[in-house]
């Protein structure tokens, strides 16, 4: 029987001139989506699955194909979401069956870096995925005019304004960060729909309305306790980095700012010179972040830290994120070819050398390089025999 097909509009980058099909190859460790092509093609695609989990199946296939009996409803546009035109440049068929894809996510390994955050700051969602070529996450959230909104995450690598997505191709684990809107307000962003599209552009969800997928609710926090710095880029214009300071064109010294040379970040205190050898909190109160003996700030990387955010000696191993937060009880995979899995605990330490617990009760064993024991049989302290599992909790067996 022949299939069914619809064509989804969308706007291709003007760069490009050319349409850009879902392509079964693409992937969030190696591939760049320009705006409004294939993260906006699985935004259309969801709306038919959240019609799904409402009305059923039969609702689904006249959303896609089209019933004659039904008008477009109007939807008012978000601005969170890049905006589809209605031209006929860069078609892309999507056949009905895409509704169900090979795509599948654990749910259980499904964890945020963080609980609460503020408007404007950023959060990292991990999880772990068989099948999966790209995935989203739809989040409904409240603005400060009270309207209620989706804010649908990218799929593509490149760091934008709703933030950025990473694939562990040895681990299966994806991890997206995303920026919350400043917009936003205090209250719960709620996660109701989790999309996957499997290499050969199917999809697949996890749908709030069938699956609890509560643990991926976020918290917006009431109020700021930071406060704002500038952030600054070496330009071509006259300004000058000398490597100690830096100078705009009309000859003033930057000072108490964030400064980027276009490889490394730093942060020129009060005199103008970069802070160097510390662990400080981030101007925004909340986060800790550091900055090596050359004055760079550490991103997506382990470091060794030897003295303490009070300026004690200490020997500790630390990991920063993306935006150059430290990790506070987190669970993280290693780096390049490192598939082990190791705990960051709530002080910001790696944790190594022996039995831990979690701070939720669980046991736990990390090697003596921090490596936990995962997916393997062993013994408690006291001579029970214990499963550890995947994220490294031990289970009774």
């Amino acid at each position: 029987m022949k299939k069914k097909i619809v064509s989804i509009m969308m706007v291709l980058a003007m760069t490009l001139g050319i349409s850009v099909p879902l392509a079964a190859a693409e992937r969030a460790d190696n591939y760049e989506i320009a705006q409004g092509t294939a993260d906006e093609a699985d935004g259309i695609a969801n709306e038919t699955a959240l019609e799904e989990s409402v009305t059923g199946l039969s609702s689904i296939l006249d959303k896609i194909i089209g019933n004659d009996d039904t008008e477009e409803e109007d939807t008012e546009e978000d601005d969170t979401e890049d905006s589809t035109e209605n031209d006929d440049k860069g078609k892309i068929d999507i056949e009905t069956d895409d509704i169900e894809g090979k795509g599948t996510a654990d749910l259980s390994s499904l964890t945020l870096d963080k609980e609460t955050v503020h408007p404007g700051e950023s959060v990292k969602i991990t999880i772990k995925t068989e099948n999966v070529a790209r995935i989203h996450f739809y989040y409904d959230y409240r603005t400060s005019d009270k309207k209620t909104k989706t804010f649908q995450t990218t799929s593509a690598t490149m760091e934008n304004e709703k933030g950025y997505c990473r694939y562990n191709q040895n681990t299966g684990v994806y991890t997206i960060t995303i920026k919350i809107p400043t917009s936003a307000v205090s209250g719960e962003w709620r996660l109701h729909d989790i999309q996957m599209i499997d290499e050969d552009g199917h999809y697949s969800y996890i749908l709030r309305s069938k699956t609890n997928i509560s643990m991926g609710d976020i918290t917006i926090a009431n109020g700021y306790t930071g406060r704002f710095v500038r952030h600054y880029t070496l330009q071509n214009n006259g300004d000058i980095w000398d490597g100690t300071h830096y100078y705009l064109e009309d000859g003033t010294m930057v000072t108490d700012a964030f400064f980027c040379d276009g490889t490394y970040t730093y942060y020129l205190q009060k005199d103008g010179t970069p802070m160097k050898d510390r662990l400080t909190y981030h101007p925004n109160g909340v986060n800790i972040i550091y900055f090596d003996q050359n004055g760079h700030e550490a991103f997506d990387q382990f470091v060794n830290v030897k003295k303490s955010i009070e300026g004690n000696p200490v020997d500790d191993i630390c990991y920063f994120d993306t935006f150059g937060y430290m990790y506070r009880d987190k669970l993280t995979y290693g780096q390049g070819s490192d598939t082990n899995l190791y705990y960051i605990n709530p002080y910001g330490v790696l944790q190594r050398g022996g039995y831990f617990y979690f701070p939720n009760g669980d046991l736990g064993y990390a090697e003596a390089n921090g490596a936990l024991m995962t997916n393997q049989e062993s013994y408690s302290p006291t001579g029970e025999p214990v499963y550890f599992d995947a994220m490294g909790h031990a289970q009774p067996r």
